[in-house]
């Protein structure tokens, strides 16, 4: 009988707690106004009513509010999220289409965002500062608090919950005021390839008799971002924002993590601003404000963040990533307050992109980050941007960027042709009147003007341009950066390779080998290509004609240290880079056999008029001979 009572007793206490569950879940919401205010976007059921302002602006959310669901995972064909009641916010963000490691080695899907440390979640809410009172201001902390799942998308799994086509919607109250947080997965992009991200607003409501006002919010974006290569050398991670400029037109700010990761906190002040939020060497996690509400924006703010070591202990395949790239940080954007009449209510809207750091991709999204990527200083970005694209046509032909690579590099060789040819003949001519201008020097040794003006008088007579043979190199140096920033941060040919088993990955050195707990350098990598191109160079340096002039020949001395030293640059850059330049030497070498002194690049010397039949050195006093 005993075991009966209470048997009913927590019968009883169960339908109870059931029922008033149930009738919380349908309770209507309040009837909101319009003019400045907005209906919520989709009509759902709410929560239960809030306690008053007048009870504590830091109210305890209502009790249907304690489940915490920690694993709301929402799939799509290009991602998969990770949402968690705690603050209403994304906590992983995985893309489906790419993968951590190249297709040669064991890999998985490519995380974007993670935890990394407790409460360091995406996307919400984190606080609103009210007006001050007495000189005293308020802030309404949402952040780190569990907030109330109000529905999901049916493919979700969350039982009890109301169930949804695309929208995820979280919500929380503080006083007189409720907010929810709707995440909508309809396609962001037409055509349904690149949708990497999603929309979510916020709905602001005041339930009270008495107007609301909010000064500011600070919405959380990324909250750190999953380095994406084990190559400390190009992984730099980098806090980004954007601004609007113009109607349309967004300028950008960057800091590498290096910049706020010895600060608390790191801010870009501008008004209207568009997105923020981070970018590895080939993905970007973003904010992205909607474009209507740009006017709302006051600034991108970062903080730093430290990664928990729970974290790290607990994916021991990123610990490699996290210490050559330990900086980390959050991003959010500050958004101007509003001011709420009773019963009423308006919304802040943004998108969220998680995909590849690339102009087209990025475009397809949002006009505001179709210029997203950055490959070098910004005026070699026109290079940049056509190298690219003549590379990415080439290798939808060839099929290989490898190939497409050394086609390339045929085109620009071709292209530059004309002007190596003046190159050579002008580096001929120079050779060749070399004992002139030592005569001219050993002649008016004490008569620097006349010695100049003779000087010049052979130069111009002869068509010499003493910097002609440097002009290729000079017209090449703004290829070669922008070269080394496409293939160092070009998404294109991220894990693309070219020889299996040797050039695995065109964005990363040619390694085929690492010799372990070698003495002062810990590890040593062979990589072949930097050496092949050391030796191409030395052939060609082999080819080159010797000049009797000694200084001539201590300045060939100097250019043949010039292939070792470009070798210890290029030992760990990317191996398209490299590919570029040892083909490029090979190209030369062909290039040199093909015009080696032909007659019509043979120069003709002359002196005041008269030919110099031979421009020998002889000794002192007895000139040169000359013939006509």
């Amino acid at each position: 009988m005993k075991g009966n009572f209470f048997t009913r007793m927590l019968l009883m206490l169960a339908i109870f707690m059931t029922a008033m569950y149930f009738m919380n879940m349908i309770t209507p919401p309040p009837p909101a106004a319009t003019d400045q205010t907005a209906t919520p976007p989709h009509p759902i059921n709410a929560p239960a009513t809030p306690p008053a302002q007048s009870a504590s602006a830091n109210a305890a959310l209502p009790a249907a509010a304690t489940t915490v669901y920690d694993h709301i995972v929402v799939r799509r064909d290009q991602f998969v999220a990770t949402f968690t009641t705690r603050g209403g916010a994304l906590k992983n963000y995985q893309l489906t289409q790419f993968f951590d490691r190249p297709a040669n080695e064991e890999r998985e899907p490519l995380t974007l965002i993670a935890e990394m440390a407790p409460e360091a979640t995406s996307l919400k809410l984190t606080r609103a500062v009210l007006p001050p009172v007495n000189g005293v201001g308020a802030v309404l902390e949402f952040g780190n608090d569990n907030w109330q799942l109000v529905a999901a998308p049916k493919d979700c799994g969350v039982a009890g919950i109301e169930a949804t086509d695309e929208q995820l919607i979280f919500a929380a109250a503080r006083g007189d005021l409720r907010v929810r947080h709707i995440y909508d997965f309809s396609p962001v992009v037409a055509d349904g390839k690149n949708n990497f991200g999603f929309r979510h607003w916020f709905v602001f409501e005041n339930l009270g008799d008495a107007p609301f006002r909010v000064n500011s919010l600070e919405i959380t974006g990324a909250a750190g971002i999953v380095p994406d290569d084990r190559d400390r050398n190009f992984g730099l991670l980098k806090a980004v924002s954007g601004y609007y400029t113009g109607k349309n037109s967004v300028s950008r700010e960057e800091d590498d993590n290096n910049e706020f990761a010895s600060k608390a906190e790191l801010a870009h002040n501008q008004p209207r601003t568009a997105w923020s939020g981070f970018t590895n060497r080939f993905f970007a996690s973003l904010l992205l404000v909607a474009p209507a509400q740009a006017e709302h924006t006051l600034a991108a703010k970062f903080t730093r963040l430290n990664v928990a070591e729970e974290f790290l202990a607990a994916h021991p395949r990123w610990q490699d990533l996290f210490r050559d790239h330990p900086q980390q940080g959050r991003a959010a954007l500050v958004v101007a307050g509003f001011s709420l009449p009773p019963q009423a209510a308006t919304k802040r809207e943004f998108l969220y992109y998680g995909g590849p750091l690339d102009d087209e991709i990025a475009a397809k999204f949002s006009p505001a980050i179709d210029d997203i990527a950055t490959f070098s200083w910004a005026f070699l970005k026109p290079i940049s941007n056509l190298l690219l694209f003549v590379l990415e046509y080439i290798a939808v032909v060839t099929r290989n960027y490898g190939w497409a690579i050394v086609l390339l590099t045929v085109a620009v060789k071709a292209a530059l042709h004309p002007l190596t040819r003046k190159s050579m003949k002008a580096q001929k001519g120079m050779q060749k009147i070399q004992p002139l201008l030592k005569e001219i020097k050993e002649k008016y040794k004490n008569n620097p003007q006349k010695q100049q003006q003779e000087t010049v008088r052979i130069f111009k007579e002869n068509g010499v341009n003493p910097v002609g043979g440097c002009l290729p190199i000079l017209l090449q140096m703004p290829i070669f950066f922008a070269l080394y920033g496409v293939f160092a941060r070009c998404f294109a040919v991220r894990q693309e390779a070219f020889i299996p088993g040797w050039i695995d990955d065109l964005s990363h050195p040619d390694t085929l080998y690492t010799v372990h707990n070698v003495p002062i350098l810990g590890a040593l990598n062979l990589n072949p290509l930097p050496l092949l191109y050391l030796a191409l160079q030395f052939v060609h340096m082999s080819m080159m004609p010797k000049s009797a002039d000694p200084q001539m020949q201590s300045q060939q001395r100097i250019m043949k240290l010039m292939p070792i030293v470009f070798v210890f640059i290029f030992y760990n850059m990317p191996s398209g880079l490299v590919l570029y330049f040892a083909v490029q030497s090979l190209l030369t070498i062909v290039e040199y056999l093909m015009m080696k002194v032909t007659k019509e690049d043979e120069p003709a010397i002359t002196d005041g008029g008269v030919k110099v039949v031979d421009a020998k050195i002889v000794p002192a006093g007895k000139g040169f001979k000359r013939g006509k």
